[in-house]
């Protein structure tokens, strides 16, 4: 028998069936359905008829914004079955159905019905017994058959298996690669600001005198690149750090507004960056910055990066707009051409992002959830949205000017400056399963 749902695609036309139509089904079964099918056979709409005088079923049509064809295609002619019980009918309409997005069809006559034999037709499925998704009742073999590779997913891992299907924990990494070699030359570009390490700080450190200590950033591979470095002496000592130098095509130096890692490293050892706490340095041409306090933490050792939160893809097929207006985007200093806003539930999902960067404004989709499935996919009614900020590889806490809580087809408009915090992710706590033993252990889990 066809399926007795269908799926929610967010686009669909109506077939209203009338009194004569549903006498003419002869329905005896309390819990019988009918169903629209494509011409190549998914169930792409279902109604209950028992008991009811007229009724209407929607037709779903497919959802172009995903690879899989999930619904009717546009003019796609449509056949229908009736399910009564343990019988299935082919239902004549007496109006042909073409799939039209938001299209009304009615059905004012009878129907024609003729009892499907089944006993000749045959099942398809997987006939392998080895296989995950056997079907034991399978008559004919349709190539469907999937089976577990245990293995390592991970494709940064010393021994990824690309034909893995289910991780196994068995990842392993060549921890000696996790600290790069820092290059501490830097072109001086005629723009730069001044760290100054006082004789109060300096005496508070245990650095090797004649250690060169420098200004970081990641370049758009993701490589550490210096603009500004000096010996460590010990005493008092500053460092120019380089700004950019924009009548160049490559980025040579820091931009306004970006962060700062003060590092050095002694020669094939881990890499140590000064941390503040609190407090970060920012870049700002001409400025002066005096940290007051801080150590030097082994960024080998604690990751300095964060995690970052994946773009949304998907349409669960009900979503309400974030209007974000000039002043709104101006305020998030977006650096990188790939920088993107999230949306972000009260569980942690993302329900929602946008690209942000050379746009002067925009609109950010965040969906609700699909009650058609039994995963939670999307927003509840009135949830609360946080948001997010990737730039580079920076991540940022973003506290809007309008609270957003989700309402289906409901607007926010974000049209004054919004507030960015950096999130610092070295002593972030990785929740998770830390038992070796068990099914979801958790490998970068910390609590």
């Amino acid at each position: 028998l066809p399926s007795s749902s269908a799926l929610n695609t967010g686009s669909n036309m109506t077939v209203m069936l009338t009194t004569s139509f549903l006498n003419s089904l002869n329905i005896t079964d309390e819990d019988a359905y009918l169903v629209a099918l494509t011409e190549s056979g998914l169930v792409v709409g279902v109604r209950a008829v028992f008991g009811v005088s007229q009724v209407a079923i929607a037709i779903y049509g497919d959802d172009s914004t995903t690879d899989e064809i999930d619904g009717a295609s546009s003019n796609e002619t449509l056949s229908f079955q009736l399910v009564n019980g343990t019988d299935l009918y082919n239902v004549a309409m007496p109006l042909e159905v073409n799939y039209v997005g938001n299209g009304l069809v009615i059905q004012t006559d009878s129907g024609v019905l003729s009892l499907v034999e089944c006993g000749t037709s045959p099942v398809l499925g997987c006939m392998d017994a080895t296989a995950d998704n056997y079907t034991m009742d399978a008559t004919e073999d349709d190539g469907s058959c999937t089976y577990t590779v245990l293995g390592c997913m991970d494709a940064t891992a010393d021994n990824y298996n690309m034909d893995a299907t289910e991780d196994d924990g068995s990842c392993q990494f060549d921890d000696s690669s996790d600290c790069p070699i820092l290059d501490f030359s830097f072109t001086n570009t005629g723009d730069n600001m001044t760290v100054l390490f006082n004789d109060s700080f300096v005496n508070s450190q245990d650095i090797e005198i004649g250690t060169q200590i420098g200004a970081f950033f990641l370049d758009q591979q993701g490589v550490p690149f210096c603009a500004g470095a000096t010996s460590w002496t010990g005493e008092m000592v500053s460092i120019a750090v380089m700004g950019d130098d924009s009548s160049t095509p490559e980025i040579d130096g820091f931009q306004q507004g970006d962060t700062i890692y003060m590092v050095y490293q002694y020669e094939g050892e881990d890499v140590m960056g000064l941390d503040l706490v609190d407090a970060e340095i920012i870049y700002e041409s001409n400025g002066l910055f005096v940290p007051e306090n801080g150590s030097f933490v082994n960024l080998c050792q604690d990751e300095l990066y964060c995690e970052l939160p994946n773009a949304f893809v998907g349409n669960t097929g009900s979503n309400m707009t974030v209007m974000l207006l000039s002043d709104f985007i101006t305020s998030l200093n977006v650096t990188d051409e790939n920088a993107y806003l999230v949306a972000i539930t009260e569980s942690g999902l993302v329900v929602g992002s946008e690209a942000v960067y050379g746009v002067s404004q925009t609109t950010l989709a965040v969906w609700g959830d699909d009650s058609q499935t039994p995963e939670l996919d999307g927003a509840s009614a009135n949830e609360s949205i946080s948001f997010q900020l990737v730039n580079g590889t920076d991540l940022y806490n973003v506290v809007m000017p309008a609270s957003v809580a989700f309402v289906g087809n409901g607007l926010v408009v974000q049209n004054t400056a919004a507030q960015l915090t950096l999130v610092v992710c070295e002593s972030s706590t990785i929740l998770g399963c830390m038992d070796a033993a068990a099914d979801n252990y958790s490998m970068d889990a910390t609590e």
